[in-house]
């Protein structure tokens, strides 16, 4: 019998679309803490999460290198951000490998069940869950 080839897997270095949510989570109104959200859209299983201050939140983006992202698009989020506690930019093209190297934790691959249902009722509010 002949072996079939395996469908080709993902690579990191790949460009994917993504999704960035950013959200209040602690801390003063003037200076919460911000949970970071990379979220593929392009049919790639992939989500990424950091927490770190807006400034450390919008170096990891400006790290990226995101020709998508301008400093328009920052500020506008910035503005959402102070009224809402809550910010998203659309369609961020990045590499897994990029996102990885920012330290950015993959949210999608919890090897504990308990921690990923827990992920997936923090994320339940994004997605209508």
């Amino acid at each position: 019998m002949i072996p079939h080839p395996s469908p080709p897997r993902l690579t990191l270095k790949v460009q994917a679309a993504f999704c960035i949510h950013l959200i209040a989570v602690t801390g003063p109104q003037r200076r919460p803490k911000v949970r970071i959200l990379f979220i593929a859209t392009d049919g790639t299983d992939a989500v990424y999460e950091g927490l770190g201050s807006w400034a450390k939140c919008v170096r990891w983006i400006k790290q990226l290198d995101c020709l998508d992202t301008t400093q328009h698009d920052l500020d506008a989020a910035n503005r959402d951000f102070g009224r809402n506690r809550y910010a998203v930019l659309r369609e961020v093209t990045a590499s897994l490998l990029d996102i990885e190297a920012l330290g950015l934790q993959r949210a999608d691959r919890e090897s504990d069940p308990e921690a990923r249902d827990s992920s997936a009722l923090a994320l339940g509010p994004l997605f209508g869950r």
